[in-house]
């Protein structure tokens, strides 16, 4: 019989402790292991019924805190699970589908992930993840930040089998952005001494920098990574990396350099869109907006989306349409403009800078 236990790390959670339960309650069991609530997070908890321990931490790192909460669930339950607090199932009936198909054969399973929402609560950025799991004692967490489960016999993450649950099981992730989280930084220059092989931990230490305002630190960490992975990694992670890379060049106010690495992001994977995006941001800015109108309907013409973590979520949203009708604003094709900002409003309907873009061409016209 298959049964389904719920595992948590949690610190300072209240606020989404209610939502959590109800939506986890579909488990057989929920364990949660507390590192140093300092609100009513753990009362909360216990007062639903949830299993919860409590351990501090001299260094935190969110591989430790997580192999810690994994030793917690019972040996009786063959699924578990990995959320955390703020995230939530899409479907009440998530945990009858797991049970339904699940394959002791294969050691994980994949489903739809919404990281971010608009402001008017639709998805953002969409990816695939595998935090979903049988008992096999070798699957362990690693990882100072941006964990990753780990075959640790062979340390290898990556796994051909899995249960594909994407077109039944999505969660949504609700992140708490009063938290500070400057202290990622250190966890990932930790992680890159640790992993010194894994790509993915120059990416995101470089994405750390891009995100806290330091660029030029980002810019060498992409650099590094292109010139040690290269040579080994599929088309798709090389433009994601050109992206960010990119993107990184574009804050530091290096739109030579910019360019160039967005343009090799194009060419590396013609299908993957944020790159597009990079390019013709540039080009509006510039006023050279011929070259973004014809960069954006490429893009519209020629990309999916892969689901894929390093894509943009306003690439995938009212990004594109909202530059693509500036553009055509620009250029006195209203009837173009109006239709993509139209097409923009759909993902966020209440964005202030959306309403007016929309009610400007429509003056335009008249």
């Amino acid at each position: 019989m298959n049964k389904v236990c719920v595992y948590a790390i949690a610190k300072n959670e209240e606020k989404f402790v209610e939502a959590w339960v109800k939506s986890m309650s579909a488990a057989d069991h929920i364990v949660v292991l507390d590192t140093g609530s300092e609100d009513n997070t753990v009362e909360l908890l216990r007062s639903l019924g949830v299993e919860v321990h409590e351990k501090k931490y001299d260094h935190f790192r969110f591989d430790t805190s997580r192999n810690d909460s994994l030793d917690l669930v019972p040996d009786e339950y063959n699924i578990r699970v990995c959320t955390d607090l703020d995230e939530l199932f899409e479907n009440d009936d998530w945990a009858d589908i797991l049970r339904e198909n699940w394959d002791p054969e294969k050691p994980r399973a994949i489903y739809r992930y919404i990281w971010n929402h608009t402001a008017d609560g639709k998805p953002g950025l969409i990816y695939d993840l595998n935090k979903i799991h049988g008992a096999d004692p070798d699957l362990r967490w690693a990882g100072a930040v941006h964990e990753h489960l780990t075959f640790i016999s062979t340390g290898k993450r990556e796994f051909k089998d899995f249960i594909d649950l994407r077109d039944k099981i999505t969660l949504h992730h609700y992140a708490d952005l009063s938290k500070d989280r400057n202290f990622y930084i250190e966890l990932a220059e930790e992680r890159i001494k640790d992993e010194p092989d894994d790509y993915q931990a120059y990416i995101l230490l470089g994405n750390e920098y891009r995100i806290k305002d330091d660029p030029t630190k980002a810019i060498e960490k992409y650099q590094e990574a292109w010139d040690r992975f290269n040579q080994d990694l599929p088309t798709l992670e090389l433009a994601g990396l050109c992206y960010a890379w990119g993107d990184a060049y574009y804050r530091a106010k290096d739109a030579v350099n910019a360019v160039v690495t967005f343009a090799r992001g194009v060419a590396l994977h013609k299908t993957y869109r944020d790159n597009y995006f990079g390019l013709a941001v540039i080009f509006v800015n510039n006023g050279m907006f011929d070259a973004a109108v014809g960069v954006l309907e490429e893009a519209l013409k020629n990309t999916k989306q892969e689901f894929f973590w390093m894509e943009d979520s306003l690439t995938w949203s009212w990004g594109l349409y909202d530059l693509l009708g500036v553009t055509y604003y620009q250029l006195g094709e209203f009837d173009k403009a109006i239709a993509c900002a139209a097409r923009a409003l759909t993902y966020e309907p209440s964005n202030p800078r959306l309403q007016s873009n929309y009610n400007m061409y429509l003056q335009a016209k008249r």
